[in-house]
């Protein structure tokens, strides 16, 4: 019994042994007979002996193992974790209820298998099964798990076989945790910075980052372009390679003062300083500050930076619109009647002229009507700046009218003075009023001696230029084409910058009180502009200025050389009719003694409908002269259109000093305009080509012609 069976049978033995040989040999049948039925019987209960003590020990060892079993389903029920405990066939033995929550299962799924509870198991993690069940330890730090719904699980997860008490293999244990969430706060970040290095690397601002000590720790590409530096000549350096002299020393300042005390002057509120590029030069920057810091706890800046150099120069475009907007309300409102005044006294004066015979009283009629020239030419510019006077623009050839303008430069520029020219052989003709060509060559060139009280060298040039848009983008009102360009040269004292910037603007001069108006150069820029070119001005002081002004090509190469050979005296009437229509007495008493001089037969009107009795009621008239701007209801501009209907025969002029009502429907009128106050010359020349030319016509709009 307690050594088992093999002890037992040595037992029985020994015993059956030793009884026989010393307390009862065998002398008979019986004796062997009670020897053998002994030894069963020892062998019998030994054999019982050794059943019952294996059947205790596998009992001992069954109890052990469901033991512990038991523990490992309850560590696994139990843990705070996602784990489940499989064995060799991957039925459930185990879960836990973090895994039944992570993969939102909710029946029993203990004793099921794996795979059925979750078909979607994709092959390459059974195969991770089956290495797990041979003996092998596998995990994953990311892993997506896609759902039968679609939806993706991102897991970390660990695989690893767990053991019975005997040590063979009885199953695998799958640790995981669900890092879904996390993922998409990673993937979110991760798109996040792509954002952000997107919007900084394509933002036309310039964005800097800076510590608290000023060295720059990043740039974008617009910073690059706006400073002209290379990113690895910035990073590591101060932020005052950015900034002017006078702004670097004070900037280190600033920052120690905001870290010290907290108080912002910049930073958060933003304000306009000066960059410096690297080459130089100095530009004006929008500078906005912000302060942040990194995860541990170091402070830094980013400031975003905007060129306002271009903003700058809209801002003075507009301020100069403005002023010369101003100046086109004072014009207008003068102009109508100024010029009226002067067509009386210049006039008067002509006829004065043409009936005296004393040299001296012809003298003075002639200084008196240079007089009414100069307040004319005044009021042309004024009417120029403020885009109110209607420009007469025709095909010219620039060289010519250089050629003839030098002759009267000689005598106002005086001899300390030299005049040189260098003009285009091959020049294009260009198409401007001629007479603002005169007015504007001749205002430069008196700007020019005023600025050689010494004596120097006024150098005239013309050339051809073609500009593309890159070209046209350093000027203001220039646009991409083709320009003949007329530029004046001196060699005087210059203008400084803040001088330079202000030539242009109405009514600013740096000349004595009395010794200049203020509207040369400003009358030139609008001239220019009306005529579709531009002005560029350039200076330094000590060395001389330049004033360019650029006008388009002319398309017709032939008009403009005829134009420039076509210069008849002023021609003479015939005795043909000429209605007069003037509301003013003065200006039509002296515009009906004009015309008699001239050689027409004239009668007279006050406003647009009596002139239209007097036409109805007088088939001899000829041509109607008439003002535009009349009382009576009808402009000038009716009183055509009705003739142009009516009485068809009849050629029609208009005169005006300040149109304030036709608007743009002057474009429409096929008849010659005078403005007012106009030469005789100009008057007998207009005159003359209306009636030799066709009747009066209007180009009216028609729903087929839109």
């Amino acid at each position: 019994m307690v050594g088992g069976f093999y002890g037992g049978f040595l037992a029985t033995i020994c015993a059956a042994v030793l009884a026989h040989l010393l307390l009862a040999p065998l002398e008979d049948a019986a004796d062997w007979l009670g020897l053998a039925t002994f030894l069963v019987s020892g062998f019998l209960i030994s054999g019982m002996a050794e059943v019952l003590r294996l059947a205790g020990s596998r009992l001992a060892e069954s109890e052990a193992i469901k033991q512990h079993e038991l523990k490992l389903r309850l560590f696994v029920e139990q843990a705070p974790a996602a784990i489940a405990m499989m064995d060799n066939e991957m039925r459930y033995i185990a879960a836990s209820a973090r895994w039944k929550s992570d993969y939102r299962v909710e029946e029993d799924i203990i004793g099921r298998s794996h795979y059925d509870v979750f078909p979607e198991t994709p092959e390459r993690w059974k195969s991770f099964h089956a290495r797990a069940l041979a003996g092998e330890v596998l995990q994953a730090q990311e892993d997506a798990f896609e759902r039968r719904d679609g939806s993706v699980q991102w897991l970390r997860w660990e695989v690893r076989p767990w053991s019975r008490a005997s040590g063979d293999i009885g199953g695998i244990i799958i640790f995981s945790e669900d890092i879904t969430e996390r993922k998409r706060a990673q993937l979110a970040l991760s798109e996040s910075q792509v954002r952000y290095r997107a919007i900084v690397d394509t933002a036309l601002d310039s964005i800097v980052v800076i510590d608290e000590n000023g060295v720059i720790r990043s740039v974008n590409p617009a910073t690059q372009s706006m400073f002209g530096y290379a990113q690895e000549e910035l990073v590591g350096q101060n932020v005052k390679i950015l900034m002017p002299p006078e702004e670097a020393e004070a900037h280190d300042s600033h920052i120690e003062s905001f870290v010290r005390t907290g108080i912002r002057k910049i930073i958060g509120i933003g304000r306009e300083v000066a960059g410096c590029r690297k080459d130089g030069s100095i530009f004006p920057v929008d500078l906005a500050v912000a302060e942040w810091r990194d995860t541990q706890g170091h402070r830094f800046f980013t400031g975003t930076m905007r060129d306002m150099a271009d903003r700058k120069r809209v801002e003075e475009a507009l301020a100069t619109a403005r002023r010369l907007d101003a100046v086109g309300q004072l014009a207008g409102g003068m102009a109508h009647d100024f010029n009226n005044l002067l067509a009386v006294i210049g006039g008067n004066l002509e006829l004065i002229e043409q009936r005296v015979n004393d040299d001296d009283v012809r003298q003075l009629v002639r200084r008196a009507l240079e007089a009414t020239e100069a307040g004319a030419s005044f009021n042309r510019k004024l009417l120029s700046l403020a885009r109110r006077r209607k420009l007469e623009p025709q095909y010219i050839i620039l060289n010519a009218r250089i050629t003839e303008t030098m002759k009267l430069l000689e005598r106002t520029l005086g001899e300390n003075i030299e005049i040189a020219t260098e003009l285009a052989a091959d020049l294009w003709s260009a198409l401007a009023d001629p007479g603002e060509i005169d007015s504007a060559l001749l205002n430069i060139a008196v700007n020019a001696r005023d600025a050689m009280p010494g004596g120097g060298t006024l150098r005239v040039e013309t050339a051809n230029v073609s500009f593309d848009d890159k070209r046209a983008s350093k000027f203001p009102d220039a646009r991409a084409g083709e320009y003949v360009r007329l530029s004046v040269i001196d060699t005087g004292t210059g203008m400084p910058q803040d001088i330079l910037r202000r030539a242009i603007e109405p009514f600013f001069t740096t000349k004595e009180p009395g010794k200049g108006t203020g509207l040369g150069l400003s009358s030139i820029h609008s001239f220019a502009k009306q005529s579709g070119g531009f002005i560029a001005l350039a200076s330094e002081q000590g060395k001389g200025t330049t004033v360019s002004l650029f006008l388009p090509r002319a398309v017709s190469e032939a008009i403009a050389r005829r134009a420039a050979t076509n210069r008849d005296q002023a021609p003479r009437g015939d005795g043909e009719v000429v209605l007069v229509v003037e509301d003013d007495d003065q200006v039509r008493e002296v515009t009906l003694k004009r015309l008699e001089a001239l050689g027409y037969v004239v009668t007279e009107a006050r406003t647009a409908p009596e002139a239209i009795e007097r036409l109805e009621a007088d088939a001899s008239i000829d041509l109607v002269l008439s003002d535009v701007v009349m009382p009576g209801g009808m402009t000038g501009y009716d009183l055509a259109e009705w003739v142009s209907s009516a009485k068809p025969r009849v050629k029609v002029v208009l005169a005006s000093g300040y149109d304030r009502s036709g608007g743009g429907r002057e474009s429409n009128l096929k008849i010659p305009m005078l403005g007012k106050p106009y030469t005789r010359e100009q008057l007998a020349r207009t005159m003359r080509e209306a009636l030799d030319g066709p009747p009066a016509q209007m180009g009216h709009t028609s729903p087929v012609n839109t």
